[in-house]
């Protein structure tokens, strides 16, 4: 089933069409969100690599 998440059109571009690729499956949205919370936690420096 998660085949189908690859097929996404909107109508508006590429672009769009790979953002809308997130809203379609709940399991890709997750991800997303864990890893914008856990950069978020971390900070510029950690994540950049730059906080050792």
């Amino acid at each position: 089933m998660s085949l189908l998440a690859h097929l996404v059109t909107s109508g508006v571009g590429p672009f769009f069409d790979g953002v809308a690729h997130f809203f379609v499956s709940l399991d890709d949205l997750l991800v997303v969100v864990a890893l914008a919370l856990l950069g978020g936690l971390l900070g510029k420096r950690k994540c950049l690599g730059n906080g050792l």
